[in-house]
């Protein structure tokens, strides 16, 4: 499994169910001297995983943003998807850029 972009992530959590969706998530963090800072997280939302409402957040700074596969690897177990989604979404996205 290699990183993916944010736009590719929600294309392949979308093809895979029409369910998903994202909430946007602004938060103002307090740093050290007063000084502030903005950081951006969206919020992926699914709201029937056995059950239940599942929801995890991922950070964004744009469209191109690198979701690590620490990150997709927390996604793939919050949301219950198969192993290789990502890997094979990555793959066939590579085959028709060619």
């Amino acid at each position: 499994m290699d990183d993916v972009t944010y736009s590719l992530l929600i294309e392949v959590l979308t093809r895979h169910d029409s369910r998903f969706a994202v909430r946007v998530k602004h938060e103002v963090v307090n740093k050290n001297k007063g000084e502030k800072k903005e950081l951006r997280h969206r919020m992926l939302v699914h709201p029937d995983i056995g059950g239940k409402r599942r929801h995890i957040p991922v950070r964004y700074d744009g469209d191109e943003e690198l979701i690590g596969v620490r990150s997709l690897k927390a996604i793939v177990r919050r949301f219950d998807l198969p192993t290789g989604i990502f890997s094979d979404a990555v793959g066939s996205d590579s085959d028709s850029q060619s």
